[in-house]
This record gives structure tokens, C-alpha cells and sequence, in this order.
């Protein structure tokens, strides 16, 4: 019986620990089109584009992102922000490079 409490235990201390701590956004966008390497869609408040190389599955089977009829259309995102360490030559500078990583898509 102890055992198996300790199994128990480590299981579910273990799955916690796994769990990112990045940041979750939602914001309107809209959709511009898409590459082989990313979706792209502009941020309404901001103005800026943004660049999704990573989305779930539940997000890119809502909508035919392939059909030219979306580009201009409305949507809110849910996502997240990833931070990525990048290596440089000089081991002393560390360098962040932001990528997002679409959750949910909803159309407005």
C-alpha cells in the first residue's frame, strides 16, 4: 500500500512540474494567409503581424485557412507566447526571440 501511494505521489508531482509557465494572450486579429512555415494574421490593436509556425490541431481544423475567401476576415486567437533562448558565439549574451504558438481560433 505504501508503494503504491508513492507511485501516486511522484506521478502527480511530476505532471505538475512539466507545466509551462508561458504566457497566454487573446487579441483580434486579421487573417492575411499562410505559408509551408507559418499563419499569418495582424494584430487589430497593435498593427503588427503576427507569425504562427506552431498550432494545434483543434485551432487549423475549424477553418479552411487554404480558402482565399478568409483573407480579411475577423478572428479572435487564443496563444501562447514562447520565449526561445538563442545561442550566440559569446557564451556571456543570451538572446530571446518571441514565438507564438496558436491555442484557439474563433471567427467574429
Amino acid at each position: 500500500m505504501k508503494k503504491i501511494l508513492l507511485v501516486l505521489t511522484v506521478i502527480f508531482a511530476s505532471a505538475f512540474t512539466g507545466v509551462s509557465n508561458n504566457q497566454i494572450e487573446e487579441t483580434e486579429v486579421t487573417y492575411n494567409g499562410q505559408s509551408e512555415k507559418a499563419y499569418y494574421f495582424t494584430n487589430k490593436q497593435t498593427g503588427k503581424v503576427m507569425e504562427f509556425t506552431i498550432v494545434s490541431k483543434k485551432a487549423v481544423s475549424k477553418y479552411d485557412f487554404n480558402a482565399k475567401e478568409l483573407i480579411g476576415k475577423s478572428f479572435k486567437v487564443t496563444y501562447e507566447v514562447d520565449k526561445v533562448e538563442i545561442k550566440t558565439d559569446d557564451a556571456q549574451v543570451k538572446q530571446y526571440k518571441q514565438r507564438l504558438i496558436l491555442i484557439d481560433i474563433n471567427k467574429i
